[in-house]
C-alpha cells in the first residue's frame, strides 16, 4: 500500500497521526486533487495560492536528469488556455513579475508554483485558478519554447557551477550517504539536458503531473466556502 504523501490522503487520515489544525480546510475532489484552504486577515485582502505538484528530481528516470526543472520552465511559455503573452497579462494584473524562477521552485521531491494576490477579486482568483488548472494538465511543449528554455535552463545550471556550489555537491553524498537524493539534484544533467525531445517532456509530464500528486494550499483573506 502507496503511504506518505504520495498516497493521495492526508498525513492526519493515517492511523496513530498528529491531530491535524482544525483551523484549516482540508478537502478532496473526486479525482485525488486534494486543497489545504485557511483564511486569516494577517493582511487584509491579500491572498497566496500555491499548486503543489509531488514530482521533483527524485522522480526522473536515469534518462531524465533535469527534466522536472525543465518542464516547470515550460509551464510559463503557453498553455491551452493562456499563451505566454496572457500569463504576462495575468501576472502583470497582480503587480508581480512574471517567470518560472520567480513564480515557481522545483526540489527533490515537489514542484512549486504560487501566485499572490494584492486583493481578493473573484475573477482574478478565477484566472489564478484556471492557469493552475492549465499547468496541471494544458501545457502546450511547443517545440520553439522547448528550444528558448534549453538555453535558459543550461544557462542557469552553468550560473550556479560556483566554488560553493561545488563543495555542496561534494558533500552531500557523505552526509547522506546510502540515500539517493544526493545524486538527483534538481539542477540535472547537462549533457541529458541539451538533448530531451518534446516525447520525454510529454511522458515525464502525463506521469508526474496526475491529480492525486497535485495539492492546491490558499491562504489569506478569503471566505473559505466560496473558495472551496
Amino acid at each position: 500500500e502507496v503511504t506518505g504523501p504520495r498516497s493521495g490522503r492526508w498525513a492526519h487520515e493515517t492511523p496513530k497521526s498528529a491531530t491535524p489544525d482544525p483551523g484549516v480546510t482540508w478537502g478532496r475532489l473526486d479525482n485525488g486533487f486534494r486543497y489545504a484552504l485557511l483564511p486569516h486577515q494577517g493582511v487584509p485582502g491579500r491572498v497566496a495560492l500555491q499548486l503543489i505538484v509531488l514530482a521533483g528530481s527524485l522522480d526522473e528516470r536515469p534518462d531524465e536528469l533535469g527534466i522536472a526543472h525543465y518542464v516547470e520552465h515550460l509551464a510559463f511559455g503557453g498553455s491551452k488556455n493562456f499563451k505566454a503573452d496572457d500569463m504576462v497579462a495575468l501576472f502583470q494584473r497582480l503587480g508581480v513579475e512574471y517567470g518560472s524562477d520567480v513564480n515557481a521552485i522545483t526540489t527533490f521531491d515537489h514542484t512549486a508554483y504560487r501566485l499572490d494576490f494584492r486583493e481578493n477579486d473573484a475573477a482574478l482568483l478565477r484566472e489564478g485558478l484556471r492557469l493552475f488548472r492549465d499547468f496541471g494538465d494544458g501545457v502546450s511543449f511547443d517545440p520553439a519554447i522547448i528550444e528558448r528554455e534549453r538555453r535558459v535552463v543550461l544557462a542557469e545550471l552553468r550560473n550556479r557551477n560556483t566554488v560553493s556550489d561545488k563543495q555542496q555537491l561534494a558533500s552531500m553524498p557523505v552526509v547522506f550517504r546510502g540515500l539517493q537524493f544526493p545524486q538527483r539534484s534538481p539542477g540535472g544533467s547537462e549533457a541529458l539536458i541539451g538533448k530531451f525531445t518534446r516525447e520525454q517532456f510529454l511522458a515525464f509530464y502525463r506521469r508526474n503531473y496526475r491529480p492525486d500528486l497535485m495539492v492546491l494550499v490558499g491562504t489569506g483573506d478569503f471566505e473559505v466556502t466560496a473558495m472551496t
